[in-house]
């Protein structure tokens, strides 16, 4: 399908407790998070994107999924649906999308709405994250024989990724490894924005998940099949910055920076007061985590949860939780 793709980075939702809670109980981050990826909507329906693409590790934690963090990835995905007028959300399964123990199951394929791609698929083509080295060259071999893609997406490492074709050389990487390439390469996985070479963009998350990622210009990306031109929809200016600043720098500060980010103060002598100053595990979870497994049989919580969910709210939007975590606590 021709038109405006829409493509967002790895999301990482978790339920931040060491950034404390706000008016509402929740997490103050988890609710700054949820107003971006809504904001990100407005603009899909602007723009009048027909797909959306997202390139993997939707959450942080990998064997346990809280329901907090669930009830605001859902709104989106509902949200989203509407603003693509029921068109295609597609996923690439990242490093944090399956167990870590059993690398073979990525539990997000249960998650409805969202579908995935292959190698030499149609419109929008895509490798998901292996650790099996033969798996991953057989996946770029295939997309390199049978590429017929407006967009090509990922969650992989590109020199790592030519290395394991016996790429040795980083000057020759675009070309060899990519040579039968002909679209814009996003991919996932490396947190931090840039482009390592042509044609290729490491789209980086949309805001930063933690305080060792560099406080720099983050968004979703836009990219008309049409035009084949692309534009950058920045993050919602209400996403709090996260600073590293030592004790001095931070008591200099006017109270409206203070106020509007979170800060880790380094080489402190003293205990430094202030609101959003972030320390670990600042207040105590309050949502309830569900157990990720190994195959279907033992995904029977989550998916129990997704069918209990949707009795109650069909559009799974928020609010659906907490009804949810009722039953199964019966």
């Amino acid at each position: 399908m021709a038109g405006k793709i829409a493509i967002i980075g790895d999301i990482h939702i978790k339920p931040y407790t060491e950034f404390g809670l706000g008016s509402n109980g929740k997490p103050k981050r988890l609710n700054q998070i949820r107003q971006a990826l809504l904001e990100f909507v407005g603009h899909m329906v602007k723009e009048e994107v027909v797909t959306l693409v997202l390139t993997g590790d939707l959450f942080e934690h990998r064997d346990q999924i809280d329901t907090q963090s669930l009830d605001v990835f859902f709104e989106f995905l509902s949200e989203a649906t509407n603003a693509v007028g029921g068109g295609n959300i597609i996923a690439i399964e990242g490093n944090h999308d399956n167990h870590s123990r059993y690398k073979e199951s990525f539990w997000i394929r249960h998650i409805p709405r969202l579908s995935f791609v292959g190698p030499s698929s149609w419109n929008v083509a895509g490798i998901r994250y292996t650790e099996d080295k033969e798996e991953l060259r057989n996946m770029i071999i295939e997309a390199r024989k049978n590429f017929k893609a407006k967009l090509f997406v990922g969650h992989f490492g590109v020199i790592e990724t030519a290395s394991v074709m016996g790429i040795t050389d980083a000057n020759s990487v675009s070309v060899k490894l990519l040579e039968n390439f002909k679209a814009p390469i996003i991919l996932g996985h490396y947190h931090d924005p840039h482009v390592p070479m042509r044609n290729v963009i490491y789209i980086g998350t949309p805001w930063q998940n933690t305080f060792g990622e560099k406080d720099t210009q983050r968004g979703m990306l836009i990219y008309n099949t049409n035009t084949l031109k692309s534009q950058l929809v920045k993050t919602s200016p209400h996403m709090s910055r996260l600073i590293t600043i030592s004790e001095g720098e931070y008591e200099t500060l006017d109270e409206e920076t203070k106020s509007g980010n979170f800060f880790r103060i380094i080489g402190s002598t003293k205990k430094v007061v202030g609101e959003n100053i972030v320390r670990q595990n600042m207040v105590k979870p309050t949502s309830v985590y569900i157990d990720m497994a190994k195959d279907d049989d033992d995904m029977s919580t989550f998916k129990n949860y997704l069918e209990i969910t949707k009795k109650f709210d069909k559009t799974m939007t928020a609010g659906m939780v907490h009804k949810a975590k009722e039953i199964m606590n019966d």
